[in-house]
């Protein structure tokens, strides 16, 4: 009887443990997400404001840098809230998560370039 329950209780921690290692993968991998959302929003933030525009879904890596194996996707999504201000959004698909990082900001663009 006790040995049944020695393995029951053992059984119990391997699956606890395994859960806890798959929860931490998944916080590891959000984690590179905002990381890659941020620097990407910060470089795009660099740019021209009137060269912003769209991005469609790009595989990178876990250092944001585009890779045909990555295994994050990022894309951008800009919106011309009015003639002088953008709506940027940079979202990025991660292993293992159902929902993907958002990141949004405002862009003013002054007058355009002559």
């Amino acid at each position: 009887m006790a040995v049944v329950l020695l393995a029951i209780g053992i059984t119990a921690l391997a699956g606890a443990s395994s859960k806890t290692v798959t929860l931490q993968a998944m916080a590891q991998n959000r984690t590179h997400a905002i990381a890659i959302a941020q620097s990407h929003l910060e470089a795009l933030r660099m740019r021209d404001p009137w060269t912003v525009a769209s991005e469609g879904a790009v595989a990178v890596g876990g250092d944001g840098i585009p890779a045909g194996t990555g295994l994050f996707r990022r894309r951008v999504i800009v919106e011309e809230v009015r003639s002088n201000l953008l709506s940027v959004t940079v979202q990025v698909r991660f292993p293992g998560g159902a929902v993907p990082v958002v990141l949004t900001t405002k862009l003013f663009r002054g007058s355009p370039p002559r």
